[in-house]
């Protein structure tokens, strides 16, 4: 009897650990952030950061978003006045990035949808298989209506979970998929 309780424990503790997704550490979401913000790409890749906004030396707003990584490098030079300015990955603690400068959150999208929109945008993904498939190379790219809130959503959550999104070039619609290597 005692065989037969483990053995049923141990195969509902393996099912839950290999259906379970837990979210990527903040470490790799900031070498996630620092790898495509150095790619620079015409299929710029999604980020997520939380940024500050500044007024008159006094943070007025902050907000987790998710934007394009071209825009976001726009967005730090402008904010730094140097068109050779480098993210220090090195030193970078967090993805909480401050603007100040106009230019510069001209370029920061306004949150597009609510923590919770977000979070019921997520429930019906089943975010465990699609790591698992992404992952194994049978999900490489998901094509989205002309809806883009429905795409930025997708995009959000998947890098949470440390999985690349890079918009397609020529088809703004389509996304394409790649796990993030973990951080060793």
């Amino acid at each position: 009897m005692f065989k037969l309780i483990f053995v049923i424990t141990t195969y509902i503790v393996s099912i839950n650990i290999a259906f379970s997704q837990t979210k990527a550490s903040e470490k790799k979401l900031v070498k996630m952030m620092c790898t495509v913000l150095s790619e620079f790409s015409t299929a710029p890749d999604y980020v997520v950061v939380n940024v500050i906004k500044v007024l008159n030396g006094t943070a007025i707003d902050t907000n987790e978003i998710c934007m394009n990584s071209n825009a976001l490098f726009v967005a730090l030079c402008y904010e730094h006045t140097d068109w050779n300015y480098r993210i220090d990955c090195k030193n970078l603690p967090n993805l909480y990035l401050t603007f100040s400068a106009d230019s510069a959150l001209r370029l920061i999208p306004k949150p597009e949808y609510t923590k919770d929109e977000l979070e019921k945008y997520s429930k019906p993904l089943k975010i465990a298989k699609l790591i698992k498939d992404i992952k194994a190379g049978k999900l490489t790219s998901k094509y989205f209506n002309v809806d883009g809130n429905e795409q930025t959503m997708f995009a959000h959550i998947m890098l949470l979970y440390g999985v690349r999104v890079k918009k397609g070039c020529l088809s703004g619609n389509m996304c394409f998929l790649s796990y993030f290597p973990d951080l060793k």
